[in-house]
């Protein structure tokens, strides 16, 4: 597939990145030659320095033979308006980062294709839907969703006591009625494609997989018990902190919103019924007294400024709060941060990447998740007609070292994978694999492999 990107800043980079490594011919445009330079060094990518409201340069730039064109830049306008000449040109699918609320509701009202897009990516929301998950779900650090949402893959940290260390993995399924599938597990820096011999060990991260109406049975039978009355403080009334505060103050007992901009206090207060909004910073040990972060549930760093972020999610979780959560803008800040004493880092354009990338794939893999910083892949492909692994019950089918069926989406009802679950051809599985295996692990699904 031709892939045309406008904007070659964090994202567009990032996804030249991504899709490069998918062998796609990627072709990169941006007015700053720093950065097209950057992407002709580091990537095997066509960088043009140019324009995407430029009809002219988007001609001579080969976009008539694009396949997709994706619009990435920090500027909605631009943007959308790639797009409209992407579609006068005849480019077959188009997708539009766009950051501006009021925009976004603007657009809701008119078709789509007026403007020339098929779809609209809102890093914002992308954010908070990943952050509201992570609070509603006891002990969830990632999350990841197949099968139109049937089905769903949680990692989750073992802590002392958990009930995960009471017995290796094949004797925890007696601990509930659910199936379930236990993919992989994080040890360190390793990430792991465990056995039913396998045993949990404390701070452990586990992948588990089940069907999304069992999961919370699933997280009560072993002790992630979802309080009721969560405290939540959440630091930054930027677009994402003000729609999180508004989607957990209706769910949760307390929501408290802390941001140093007056102005920003003032929007907040008025976009908020039931969230208490305080003038302050997090890095303030008297306001954080005052708040009595010790008794937080959740401490959530959302502001502009990172440094803040990480510095207030430190202080919280010094201070006694039972989670913290820090918000990164640079992917490779991700890996960094891990080794810090926070629950979870959460990088917004690592998150719409993978969003783009779900809604764009074609052939074999439908969507594709990265775990365990970037060590493992969650995956939802298609058993072509004729590969390995499409007419066989799973186990039949000779995996390899690194990689597991978790779950099976065909004709039925999604089902998590059993030794005797058939995968028919055209059937949908969900596969957790090694980064190393994963091209074996595609290969079984292969109907050229057969």
């Amino acid at each position: 597939m031709r892939v045309f990107i406008v904007g070659a800043g964090s994202m567009g980079f990032a996804l030249a990145q991504e899709l490069d490594e998918e062998g796609h011919e990627v072709v990169v445009m941006d007015r700053d030659p720093a950065r097209i330079d950057l992407a002709r060094t580091q990537l095997d990518v066509l960088g043009i320095a140019g324009s995407g409201l430029n009809l002219r340069g988007l001609r001579e730039a080969g976009l008539e033979s694009a396949d997709l064109l994706i619009a990435t830049t920090g500027l909605d306008e631009v943007n959308l308006v790639a797009c409209l000449l992407a579609r006068e040109i005849g480019v077959r699918r188009r997708i539009a980062r766009v950051h501006f609320q009021d925009l976004i509701e603007d657009i809701a009202e008119v078709e789509l294709s007026v403007l020339g897009v098929d779809e609209l990516v809102n890093p914002a929301e992308v954010t908070v839907r990943q952050l509201f998950d992570m609070v509603r779900t006891p002990g969830t650090l990632e999350t990841a969703e197949f099968a139109d949402g049937a089905m769903v893959l949680r990692g989750l940290r073992v802590l002392p006591h958990s009930r995960f260390l009471k017995a290796p993995l094949q004797g925890l399924r007696a601990m509930t009625k659910h199936p379930f599938v236990i993919t992989g597990v994080r040890r360190g820096e390793q990430f792991l494609v465990p056995k039913g011999d396998f045993s949990a060990e404390e701070h452990d991260i586990i992948y588990v997989v089940t069907a999304a109406p069992h999961l919370q049975a699933f997280l009560r039978a072993f002790g992630f018990r979802q309080r009721r009355d969560q405290r939540v403080i959440i630091y930054g009334a930027s677009t994402i902190g003000r729609h999180l505060a508004a989607r957990l103050e209706l769910v949760e007992r307390e929501v408290m919103l802390i941001e140093p901009s007056h102005e920003k206090c003032a929007r907040a207060s008025e976009e908020l019924r039931h969230t208490s909004v305080i003038h302050g910073t997090p890095l303030d040990s008297h306001l954080m007294d005052a708040l009595n972060v010790a008794e937080a549930d959740y401490f959530l760093g959302v502001s502009d400024s990172e440094e803040t972020n990480l510095t207030g999610a430190l202080w919280a979780k010094r201070l006694g709060a039972r989670r913290a959560i820090t918000l990164t803008q640079l992917p490779e800040h991700v890996a960094l941060f891990e080794d810090l004493p926070v629950d979870a880092v959460v990088c917004p354009i690592a998150l719409t990447v993978g969003a783009i990338l779900r809604r764009v794939r074609e052939g074999t893999i439908l969507s594709l998740f990265r775990l365990a910083g970037e060590r493992g892949e969650a995956m939802e492909v298609v058993a072509q007609e004729g590969s390995p692994a499409a007419g066989k019950v799973i186990r039949d089918i000779d995996f390899p070292a690194g990689v597991v069926a978790a779950a099976v989406v065909g004709s039925g009802a999604p089902q998590v994978a059993g030794g005797n679950t058939l995968i028919a051809p055209g059937d949908r599985v969900v596969v957790v694999a090694r980064v190393d295996a994963l091209d074996d692990a595609l290969a079984l699904f292969d109907g050229d492999n057969g």
